[in-house]
C-alpha cells in the first residue's frame, strides 16, 4: 500500500498550495511557494544535485541557505543558486503555521477523491 501511495505523492504535490508562513510545513524544493511552481521544476539540475529532497523552508532558513550540493556549482548554476536564496530571504515570514489548501476542488471535496480522478485522467492523455 505505501508504494502505491508513494506513485502518487507526485500528483499530490501538484494538487498542494502553500502560504508559507514559518516553513515548517513547506517543502522547499517540491511546494510552489517562492515562484508559484516547485524550485525542482524551475531548476532541475540544483534540485538533482542537492542530497536531502524533502527539506523545508524552515530548514534551509536554521542553515542560512548553505546547502550541500553533491558537487560544486559551476558559475551559472551558482548564480542560479544565488538568485533562489536571494529571493528566499526577500519573502516575509511570520511566526505562525503554514496554510495548506488544495487546489483542486472545494472545501467539501475529498482530496483522495480529487487524486484519483487526476490520476485516472492523466492515464487516458
Amino acid at each position: 500500500m505505501w508504494c502505491d501511495l508513494l506513485k502518487v505523492r507526485p500528483i499530490y504535490l501538484r494538487g498542494r498550495q502553500v502560504e508559507t508562513r514559518n516553513g515548517k510545513s513547506t517543502l522547499f524544493w517540491k511546494d510552489p511557494w517562492l515562484y508559484g511552481k516547485p524550485i525542482c521544476l524551475i531548476s532541475p539540475v540544483l534540485f538533482d544535485m542537492y542530497y536531502e529532497k524533502n527539506i523545508t523552508v524552515h530548514q534551509f532558513l536554521l542553515v542560512n541557505g548553505q546547502l550541500a550540493f553533491t558537487r560544486w556549482l559551476p558559475p551559472f548554476m551558482f548564480d542560479q543558486w544565488i538568485e533562489i536564496v536571494n529571493r528566499a530571504y526577500q519573502s516575509r515570514y511570520q511566526n505562525t503555521d503554514d496554510i495548506i489548501s488544495w487546489r483542486w476542488g472545494g472545501k467539501k471535496t475529498s482530496i483522495t477523491r480529487t487524486v484519483y480522478d487526476h490520476v485516472t485522467r492523466e492515464k487516458l492523455m
